[in-house]
């Protein structure tokens, strides 16, 4: 199936755990399969003590019907930039609960704030944010279990 693709590479940089993201992940756009992950490493970035997580991604232009458009909107550089305007952003998704794999989700969120871009003059890149997912992880760890099992013995 490579052979007949024609892959866009593009980056995106995540301040959050990619624990679950995996080489050849799927990326998703509103739940269309249109690429996958190619790569997954550390930045360390100027002016931030915080290391990044860059994940290169591979969009396939032939996931898009064009209907006489001259590329993809994703990607095009100038319709990508009008996409990320629009509140385009790059997501971590859960695939499986039992795996806790996870993919790249692509989707709009018309109230997302200003796009922060970290900058590679290699690679289209999209902005990232933080999902449910990890406000749900986090909310995991207050979760008294000991009590809610006593109580639903109780029961």
């Amino acid at each position: 199936a490579r052979l007949f693709s024609r892959p866009v590479p593009m980056i995106l940089y995540f301040r959050d755990s990619v624990n679950g993201l995996t080489i050849g992940s799927p990326v998703k756009y509103r739940g269309v399969a249109i690429g996958q992950v190619r790569g997954i490493s550390l930045a360390a970035v100027a002016g931030s003590e915080a290391l990044l997580i860059p994940v290169i991604i591979e969009i396939d232009e032939r996931a898009f019907h064009t209907d006489g458009l001259s590329s993809p909107p994703l990607t095009d550089p100038e319709q990508l930039k009008k996409a990320v305007e629009g509140g385009l952003r790059a997501t971590l998704e859960t695939e499986s609960l039992v795996t806790g794999r996870l993919f790249v989700s692509l989707d709009v969120f018309p109230r997302a704030e200003p796009p922060i871009y970290v900058g590679s003059p290699r690679y289209l890149e999209i902005p990232t944010q933080s999902t449910g997912l990890v406000e749900f992880i986090k909310n995991l760890s207050k979760i008294d279990l000991p009590r809610m099992v006593e109580q639903l013995n109780q029961i």
